[in-house]
């Protein structure tokens, strides 16, 4: 939901249907009806009416008689008695005809307070000409038509995201519908409505909207009202078909994606770009995290984090950003963003959300440069706050991070050699280090960045040659850690029901030479490698790998390559006897697990198939070398097609990525049986 201040969703939230999360860490039907009675009653403590609707709507099959009957109310169109809860068309202002296009109906009335300017001067497409529809009415539904061709129509024209689920004969028929009506004098933009699925074991919902019926400049405070009212249909129709996809997702990632879909159909309001000076103000803070900054209700980060989704899609394209919303109901743990986004970015780039970030903190160095590759750099004045302690010659400072955080420091090299970085990160946890330099003014610049990733932590250095010959020197000290515990999924620190993160909690420390010093480098683990975001100038040093957008980690000493194929090929067999020892009944029971003994930190993921159809997966990561309990579950298709026939052939695809080194892949031949 987009609020008058903020897009926000306040409060601690909670997804109510994962599957890893212990009866305790779940919020209770009851829970789930209160929330969506304090979420249309305006209270600030409560979630957006999407949030709050969407956690009800999971909830509903477990509520009976009286509490299912008041949930089934809470769960209400406008057209029905007593309404939504901000929306109600009553018999004495009855809903007039909608109006219909390929795509959307829109529902409205035309008499009481929620009636728009009845004006009709124009027709359908905007031409001069009555044609008995309000002419703000024609315009709503000419701006969804187009906002559903550029979400739903494939590539080139549009995104390629699935279509929302169909409502059977709600509001007419299954075209999605649209009700307009006065709800500015709640402080709203706009909102999505989830409801209940027909088939109570499915994740994917329904919905329906809300939109304002004026936008006018005196309630919203824009001159043109195309702007809020645009950029509202773009993020909440995206909420739609998230849902649609599964709508268990994690609510950062709903929204920061939302808020980059509005720049995705209408690049020209550039209104994502409000929320970066209060993102800005704490890079600390978990890009997951719904925290607030200096205890301000309208400073919620996942709507400033829009700005890593802008990163990631200019930087491996939009369909990444789709894939890995395609991906969620298959991650590991499911519904777990970063392991769906690591899915996608394997495939795109060769990368995974925890290199991404590293690059991404390093590029916020200096944001306000095309050079830094940051989506709209140059536009907007918002800038990153750097930490009060200056990091010069021989000086050292430590400070806590959790995971997706970052901290920026001044460089002020004193000595007469290169400006060596070294950071020692917690051991086990990913972290990236970097020494961003610029060259000339503020707003023009040229840079040149040094990037060494840790993805086991411990302790490495970054090298900048030539200190003396940049205007600016700023040191990134990131915690790029995205490993969680399945078991105990939940982790209210950040302000939010989050997943419990393995990276949390501890302290990295950087520590500064300037000083001259002899030909022979110092030995550090891992070797440094330079990082650079497209159009940023770099000096290779001699012997170093070549400048990519995803470059290798570099070598590292372990386990040689046949031990590592040797791990793969045992986790392959492990995960065939899982899926082949037992039947699975009738299907309630569709996961299985299975062990690996990572030989070294990486990401294993598992895929059966048959037909071109992907009948289960898996996977599991680690940061380090050891044993590992991974867990391998029947996809949908996978589902049905045992409904289907009682024993499936199919292949085990066994693929693992280590952080250093070259992927390994194995199959071999399973049988599924019912």
């Amino acid at each position: 939901m987009r609020t008058r201040i903020l897009a926000t969703t306040i409060g601690a939230l909670a997804l109510i249907a994962t599957p890893q999360a212990s009866a305790s860490a779940r919020p209770t039907a009851e829970r789930a009806v209160e929330e969506v009675r304090a979420a249309k009653r305006g209270d600030a403590s409560a979630p957006s009416v999407a949030v709050a609707t969407r956690n009800l709507a999971l909830a509903v099959p477990a509520l009976r008689g009286s509490e299912r009957a008041a949930a089934e109310r809470l769960l209400a169109r406008p057209t029905d008695p007593g309404g939504d809860g901000y929306l109600e068309y009553t018999d004495a202002d009855p809903e007039a005809p909608p109006a219909c296009g390929l795509r959307f109906c829109i529902h409205y009335v035309t008499t009481g307070v929620d009636a728009p300017d009845l004006t009709d001067a124009k027709d359908a497409a905007g031409d001069p000409g009555a044609n008995g529809v309000p002419d703000f009415i024609d315009l709503m539904l000419r701006e969804f038509e187009y906002v559903g061709r550029r979400e739903n129509s494939p590539a080139p024209t549009g995104l390629g995201w699935p279509d929302p689920v169909p409502d059977g004969t709600e509001g007419g028929d299954d075209r999605f519908d649209v009700y307009v009506g006065e709800i500015a004098d709640d402080g709203v933009y706009g909102y999505a409505n989830f409801e209940q699925a027909d088939d109570p074991d499915s994740n994917s919902l329904p919905a329906y909207m809300a939109m304002d019926n004026s936008y006018s400049e005196a309630e919203f405070g824009y001159p043109d009202p195309l702007i809020p009212l645009d950029v509202t249909a773009a993020h909440e129709y995206n909420h739609v078909l998230q849902g649609a996809i599964d709508a268990r997702f994690d609510v950062w990632f709903g929204e920061a994606t939302a808020t980059w879909m509005e720049d995705q159909v209408f690049p020209e309001g550039d209104d994502w770009q409000l929320y970066l000076a209060r993102w800005g103000k704490d890079p600390q803070v978990p890009i997951t995290s719904f925290d607030l900054v200096d205890d301000d209700p309208t400073n919620i980060r996942v709507y400033g984090t829009s700005i890593f989704m802008h990163w990631l899609s200019d930087q491996y394209g939009p369909a990444a950003v789709r894939n890995a919303w395609l991906g969620l109901p298959d991650a590991t743990p499911a519904v777990y963003s970063p392991g769906a986004l690591d899915d996608a970015l394997a495939v795109a780039g060769g990368t995974s959300t925890s290199d991404a970030f590293g690059r991404f903190a390093a590029a916020t160095a200096e944001w306000q440069l095309p050079a830094s590759g940051i989506h709209d750099a140059g536009q907007f004045a918002a800038r990153v706050r750097r930490e009060p302690e200056q990091l010069t010659d021989g000086s050292t400072v430590s400070a806590p991070l959790d995971h997706l955080g970052f901290r920026l420091y001044d460089v002020s090299p004193e000595g007469a050699g290169d400006a060596k970085l070294t950071l020692t990160a917690p051991a086990g946890t990913a972290a990236s280090v970097a020494l961003v330099g610029r060259r000339g003014p503020d707003a023009t610049g040229t840079l040149e960045t040094r990037q060494v990733r840790l993805p086991i932590g411990g302790t490495a250095t970054v090298t900048l040659p030539d200190p003396g010959s940049f205007s600016r020197i700023t040191a990134v000290v990131a915690n790029t850690d995205t490993s969680v515990d399945p078991e105990s999924p939940f982790d209210e620190d950040h302000g939010i029901f989050d997943w419990h993160y393995g990276g949390d909690d501890g302290t990295f420390t950087a520590s500064l030479s300037t000083a001259a010093t002899p030909a022979e480098p110092t030995p550090v683990t891992p070797a440094p490698v330079v990082v650079a975001p497209p159009a940023t100038t770099v000096v290779t040093p001699p012997a170093a790998a070549p400048a990519a957008p995803a470059p290798p980690l570099p070598a590292a000493s372990g386990p040689d390559a046949a031990a590592v194929r040797s791990a793969v090929r045992a986790a392959r067999d492990a995960v065939v006897d899982a899926l082949g020892d037992r039947r699975f009944g009738t299907l309630r029971s569709r996961a299985r697990t299975f062990a690996f003994d990572a030989p070294v930190a990486g990401r294993l993921t598992v895929t059966v198939a048959a037909g071109g159809r992907t009948l289960a997966r898996g996977a599991t990561s680690t940061t380090r070398a050891r044993l590992l309990r991974g867990r391998v579950a029947l996809t949908a298709t996978g589902v049905q097609a045992l409904r289907a026939d009682r024993r499936i052939r199919a292949t085990a695809t066994v693929r693992f990525v280590p952080r250093t080194g070259p992927a390994v892949t194995v199959t071999r031949r399973v049988t599924l049986t019912r």
